[in-house]
């Protein structure tokens, strides 16, 4: 399974611009937008949208709140309207380079991957040093099979940020997709390494060590995976007699 979590951060309000003295429009809007963000991490997604949107009439030309409410969009699969969000973003703070990376990443779960390419070349001219625009056009160069490209910028994304564990973790999906499963279960150990809650790394080094003929390790990794959420390997495996 591909990670595509770290591309969606939100802007939090000790990241915003601070403006001081606020005038009353300005007040609202921070507010409305602080509570945006709170709803936003606790996973309701519709308040923190409605709550957005609440800051942006206060002030049209909020670009956070305009980022955070793409991101929303985004996280609830409608990406559309992330792609509206975002666009109204960038109209507002053309350098915005998280901005063309999300965006670039909602063209490319639209298929688009034309528009996303240009979005996070983009994004990286404006931001060189940004790991997150480089592991997004990884995706989008995998998505459409162009696997050496991909594996290059994961690595550019782990040269820049080395404890990326979802860098590895997709960088590991490539090696497998290419036959190369015991690279991927070396990219999948580091993932895990760096971050030992992660599921579909578990799950994803069991599959490679199925393709291994290792079931032993397949069996562990899926039960470990299973433990943090993600269960359908571990219940094809049980249906085959693979594991117990």
């Amino acid at each position: 399974m591909k990670l595509f979590n770290r591309l969606l951060s939100i802007i939090t309000p000790s990241k915003a611009p601070e403006q001081a003295p606020l005038d009353e429009a300005a007040q609202q809007a921070a507010n409305h937008f602080s509570a945006g963000v709170e709803l936003h991490l606790s996973g309701d997604l519709d308040g923190a949208l409605a709550a957005y949107e609440k800051a942006v009439s206060f002030k049209p030309n909020f670009s956070e709140a305009w980022y955070n409410s793409g991101n929303a969009w985004a996280d609830k699969g409608e990406y559309d309207k992330a792609i509206e969000a975002y666009t109204k973003t960038i109209s507002i703070k053309a350098n915005y380079a998280e901005a063309f990376s999300n965006r670039g990443a909602a063209y490319n779960r639209k298929g688009q991957f034309d528009r996303a390419l240009e979005d996070f070349n983009k994004a990286i001219i404006l931001a060189p040093g940004m790991a997150e625009a480089y592991v997004n056009r990884g995706n989008a160069y995998d998505d459409n099979d162009r696997f050496d490209k991909a594996i290059a910028d994961f690595d550019k994304a782990i040269e820049i940020e080395p404890d990326y564990a979802d860098a590895y973790n997709n960088r590991g999906n490539v090696h497998a997709r290419k036959g190369g499963y015991e690279r991927a279960i070396v990219d999948y150990s580091k993932a895990i390494k760096l971050n030992p809650d992660n599921a579909d790394a578990y799950n994803n080094r069991g599959i490679a060590y199925y393709r291994l003929n290792k079931i032993k390790e397949m069996c562990a990794d899926f039960k470990r995976a299973c433990e943090l959420g993600v269960c359908d390997s571990l219940n094809w495996a049980k249906e085959q007699g693979y594991c117990d």
